[in-house]
């Protein structure tokens, strides 16, 4: 049974600032951010810093790897972990990098960590293990209306955490479509 009310979803989806959606306030020492390790959940991990900050929270940021296509299901492999993540030269690993150091030059205390096998699971895991006071998500803009979508995952969260869950808007270059960002306007003069 969802704990999000239909109304409460359209609203998350309908208004431009952030939006937290908290049925019972709490002490906040723990912030989870649920990080894609991509750019576009910049704008979330700059928001729960500067709550993580003056709450005097720590923060960790979680990610769960893409589980491999069903046909190399049967192959051994190995699960990386978080410290591999980070030293490595991945767009994960360079993502992760940059959003540790912006959350520690607010002084703040981060762990990056990562999950495995089904994202949802993994995150709701994660939130219960971890003590999490509040989970902190991404949207992303879709289509030609570029209106904001939640994700299944964003939407899921909202329906299992039992926390309170942040969902932050993008920011606007983190947006635009990749083609947009080389080809620029001329400037007229």
């Amino acid at each position: 049974m969802p704990r999000i009310s239909p109304k409460a979803y359209e609203i998350v989806r309908a208004v431009q600032p952030p939006v937290l959606v908290a049925q019972a306030p709490r002490e906040t020492r723990r912030v989870l951010v649920c990080t894609g390790g991509r750019e576009f959940i910049d704008a979330a991990v700059s928001l729960a810093g500067t709550l993580a900050a003056a709450l005097e929270a720590r923060v960790t940021l979680f990610h769960v790897p893409q589980e491999p296509p069903p046909f190399y299901a049967g192959l051994a492999r190995r699960e990386p972990d978080a410290d591999e993540v980070l030293r490595s030269d991945s767009q994960l690993g360079r993502n992760l990098r940059r959003e540790k150091a912006a959350l520690e030059d607010l002084g703040i205390a981060v762990d990056v960590r990562l999950g495995h096998g089904l994202v949802v699971p993994a995150i709701v895991e994660e939130i219960a293990r971890g003590a999490h006071d509040l989970v902190v998500a991404g949207t992303r803009r879709e289509g030609t209306m570029q209106r904001f979508v939640l994700s299944d995952v964003t939407r899921a969260i909202l329906e299992q955490a039992r926390r309170p869950v942040l969902v932050v808007r993008p920011a606007e270059s983190a947006q635009a479509p990749r083609w947009k960002r080389f080809f620029r306007p001329r400037a007229r003069g």
